[in-house]
């Protein structure tokens, strides 16, 4: 399959994800943020291993599971890396809105590129720089505004866009540090670990820090409704196991530095959902910010080759796992 195949379906899988945000926010009315960390991640480890009991699926999707040790860094990372960064994804979601909190993940490009070309030693182009660049900018833009943050720092939703923006670059570490054991084996394999690490964080993470940090609750849920189920199946089902499986194989076949670009579609979506569902208001910097992350994807993707133009020379294609790291 080419790579502008891939990149179309990694653009549609982040347009699935994007309304994760309100969805959160909507649970929230009914149980905490610990509550909705707890319920989603348990449902999708279960969700995942249920399917992953089955021969017919492993073999259906040609799944390989990780070695012991990879096996034990994935649920390591869950547990000490991605656990708490859901942890402030989630708890920084009371004090901002799920637009800005949406558009900073499209920061994840930056990160992401950073750390690949640190831990990776990835090599990245030029041109996907540029579009990492513009990128960032227009999540600058819409999270802040066309003012200096320091500016900023007393007011509005700041504070939440910093926590959340840490959120973003502990998620981005994850990815870097478990694409070559997803490389190793397969994205599904390697992802019902991870699952689990997530689950036993959120149990952690409930009985440590309530009592330290004062905007992480402890697991509580006051109520159930409708809402509130459609909110935990879409975070769970839509934009958790599938979303997150379907990332994790195109890890195995994508480089992470473009892969991870694909995110900038999110604000589009969640722009449009939080003025529908929650009232936000549209301002200027948030058409300007769109209009930057929509040049930065064409920018991403306008030289891009297809892989079967690759595999006609294999000394620059190598393995998948090669692909990974030196595309």
């Amino acid at each position: 399959m080419s790579n502008k195949i891939l990149i179309l379906i990694s653009m549609g899988i982040a347009c699935m994800w994007a309304p994760v945000n309100l969805s959160i926010k909507i649970a929230m009315e009914d149980m905490t943020p610990s509550a909705i960390a707890f319920l989603r991640w348990s449902i999708m480890a279960v969700l995942l291993w249920s399917a992953l009991s089955r021969k017919w699926f492993r073999e259906k999707l040609d799944v390989k599971f990780p070695s012991n040790t990879d096996a034990l860094m994935m649920v390591s990372v869950g547990i000490f890396i991605l656990g708490p960064a859901h942890a402030i994804f989630y708890n920084s979601l009371l004090i901002t809105t799920s637009i800005e909190s949406s558009v900073l993940n499209t920061t994840a490009p930056i990160w992401t590129g950073l750390l690949a070309v640190l831990i990776l030693k990835e090599k990245v182009s030029l041109n996907r720089w540029l579009a990492i660049l513009l990128s960032g900018i227009g999540a600058y833009i819409v999270a802040i505004g066309f003012h200096s943050p320091l500016d900023q720092m007393n007011g509005g939703n700041v504070y939440g866009n910093m926590m959340y923006l840490a959120g973003v670059i502990l998620e981005c570490l994850c990815f870097v540090l478990t694409s070559k054991i997803v490389s190793r084996s397969s994205g599904l394999g390697a992802a019902a670990w991870q699952y689990l690490g997530m689950a036993i964080s959120a149990v952690i993470l409930h009985a440590l820090l309530p009592n330290l940090f004062e905007n992480i609750k402890p697991i509580e849920i006051w109520a159930f409704s409708w809402k509130t189920a459609l909110a935990i199946t879409h975070m769970a089902g839509i934009a958790g196991v599938f979303c997150f499986s379907v990332w994790y194989i195109l890890m195995g076949r994508l480089p992470l530095s473009l892969l991870v670009l694909c995110v900038a579609i999110e604000p589009i979506v969640a722009i449009i959902a939080g003025a529908v569902f929650l009232n936000e208001p549209i301002d200027i910097k948030e058409i300007v910010g769109t209009v930057l992350i929509i040049t930065s994807l064409f920018v991403a993707t306008r030289d891009e080759k297809d892989s079967n133009d690759s595999n006609d020379h294999p000394s620059d294609s190598g393995t998948p796992a090669k692909a990974l790291i030196e595309a």
